[in-house]
């Protein structure tokens, strides 16, 4: 679960960004969402220090696992059995 956070939350960023900055109304133009999501990960990058801006909060989302962990693996072992 924690290489699943660390791996997909630049992704996360990205769709965040994206959702947060979307344009409605009569002058928003549309665009495809993969050319958007390129135009938003070009933007991070261009960002001094963009790799920390990619993983900005990714600490509480890694702590968030470990009570998930907790509780899984001895429930797991425990109704395995079963």
């Amino acid at each position: 679960e924690v290489v699943q956070k660390l791996t997909l939350f630049p992704l996360d960023t990205v769709k965040t960004r994206l959702q947060c900055s979307r344009r409605e109304g009569p002058s928003a133009r549309p665009s495809s969402p993969l050319q958007e999501m390129a135009q938003v990960l070009a933007a991070l990058v261009r960002e001094p220090g963009w790799v920390a801006s990619l993983y900005r909060g990714v600490v509480p989302a890694v702590l968030g696992c470990i009570p998930t962990a907790l509780v899984y693996m001895p429930t797991y072992e425990l109704c395995r059995p079963l």
